[in-house]
């Protein structure tokens, strides 16, 4: 996929994807379409992270910023593991430990404490 397609389907897709007021979604499992939120988020994530792949040898920083972004919504794509075994096959040590940490901050910024995890013993 050349960069100019990619950066377009890259703009489609973040105008399909509808945050609250405080910038994320939020999916209530009371609501009758949880499944079509998870579903959708689970669409986009796998978009971005497809033209993150696409965009990996020519443009890894951007890759980078969409493998980010993919993982916002708390969706981790598969085809993030195609991108790691293909870093891996190129020998791309550097930028894979970039990787890891990137995809290591956008986890860690959607973890949710549930009461009984914060519970002492």
């Amino acid at each position: 996929m050349n960069p100019e397609k990619a950066t377009t389907l890259q703009k489609e897709f973040q105008a399909e994807a509808k945050p609250t007021a405080a910038g994320k979604s939020e999916i209530s499992l009371k609501s009758n379409a949880w499944f079509t939120q998870f579903s959708d988020r689970s669409a986009v994530s796998d978009q971005l992270a497809k033209i993150a792949l696409s965009l990996v040898d020519t443009d890894p920083e951007k890759a980078l910023v969409l493998v980010v972004q993919s993982l916002q919504g708390g969706t981790v794509s598969s085809v993030l593991l195609e991108m790691v075994q293909k870093l891996a096959r190129n020998g791309d040590r550097a930028f894979l430990n970039r990787l890891g940490t990137g995809i290591g901050h956008a986890l860690a910024g959607n973890v949710t404490l549930d009461p009984y995890s914060m519970r002492k013993d």
